[in-house]
C-alpha cells in the first residue's frame, strides 16, 4: 500500500475505534469483561480530555512541544532506533524528556500533507505530556483505576491496567493539539518504515474493528 493512501485511511478510524485497537494489546485483556472495559476505555477517554482542557485553560493556545518546554527538561537525540522498539520520545520521572529525531526526520521525509516537523511533534510532545502530567496526579483515574485478578474471601488481589494510561495519553494529545485524526497514526507510520511486514495486520485489525463499530451503532 502506498504511503499517503494508507495515511488517508487512518485518517478516517475514529477515537472509539483507536481505544480498541489499543484495548487489544493490554496484556490482561482477557481478564476484563465487557462493562469492565468500557468503564476505563470512558474513564481514561475522559480523563485525558479533561488534562488537555485545564492545560488549554491555564496555558492558552500555546502548541504541545512549547508547553513541553515549559514544563519539561527536553533534549533532542539522534540514535537510531532500538530493534523491534522504535521509540519517537520517552519520558523520565519527574520531567526529562527525551525526543529521538531519527525517527520522527522518516516521518517527516515521507512528505504527506500537512504532515509537517510541526504537526508531528506536537503529536509526540502531546503525548509525553499527558505522562508527565498524571505524574504530578496520583488521583487521575489512570493511576487509580484496577480491576480484580482473584480473590479469596474478603482478599481482593487487584491490578492496575496498562493501556488505561495510553489511551488516556492519546485522547490529551488528540484533543489539545485540536487534531482531525489519531496520533497513533504515528505508529503505523513508523511500522510502514521499520517493520513493513507488520502493516498489513495493523490494518487488517483496524478494519475489523470499525466494522463492529459500525455494526454497534446500527
Amino acid at each position: 500500500m502506498k504511503t499517503v493512501t494508507l495515511f488517508n485511511e487512518l485518517k478516517t478510524y475514529s477515537q472509539p475505534v483507536w481505544c480498541d485497537y489499543l484495548f487489544q494489546g493490554e496484556p490482561l485483556r482477557d481478564k476484563i469483561d465487557a462493562h469492565q472495559r468500557t468503564e476505563l476505555i470512558n474513564g481514561a477517554v475522559k480523563c485525558g480530555n479533561q488534562f488537555a482542557d485545564e492545560m488549554r485553560a491555564k496555558y492558552g493556545t500555546v502548541d504541545a512541544s512549547q508547553l513541553a518546554d515549559k514544563l519539561c527538561k527536553v533534549t533532542h537525540v539522534d540514535v537510531p532506533p532500538i530493534v523491534n522498539q522504535v521509540l519517537l520520545a520517552s519520558l523520565t520521572e519527574p520531567n526529562d524528556l527525551k525526543v529521538f529525531d531519527q525517527p520522527i526526520q522518516e516521518l517527516v521525509n515521507l512528505e504527506l500533507p500537512g504532515f509537517s516537523r510541526h504537526v508531528i511533534l506536537n503529536m509526540v510532545m502531546g503525548h509525553e505530556l499527558f505522562h508527565f502530567i498524571e505524574g504530578q496526579h496520583p488521583d487521575a483515574f489512570t493511576q487509580t483505576a484496577q480491576i480484580d485478578l482473584w480473590h479469596i474471601g474478603h482478599y481482593h488481589h487487584r491490578s492496575s491496567v496498562t493501556v488505561v494510561s495510553e489511551i488516556a495519553a492519546m485522547a490529551f494529545s488528540w484533543r489539545l493539539n485540536r487534531l482531525s485524526y489519531s496520533p497513533l497514526v504515528l505508529n503505523i507510520l513508523l511500522l510502514q518504515k521499520y517493520a513493513p511486514d507488520q502493516v498489513a495486520d495493523s490494518v487488517n485489525l483496524l478494519r475489523k474493528l470499525a466494522g463492529r463499530s459500525a455494526d454497534s451503532n446500527q
